[in-house]
């Protein structure tokens, strides 16, 4: 799996457990902010990335 694709067991696993405790818009917006965590983590990365190779 490349660094950069989103991991999708956690979206689904995320989805699952937020259907069987509530609504499905509460469910829709938790994967959609584990999947804005995840760009924004891979951004931050690749961001971070030329700096920590010049240490």
């Amino acid at each position: 799996m490349s660094p950069k694709s989103i991991n999708i067991n956690v979206l689904l696993y995320i989805f699952t457990q937020k259907i069987k405790m509530s609504n499905r818009m509460s469910a829709i917006s938790a994967v959609i902010n584990e999947i804005t965590a995840q760009m924004n983590e891979k951004l931050l990365n690749m961001f971070l990335s030329p700096w920590e190779t010049h240490k």
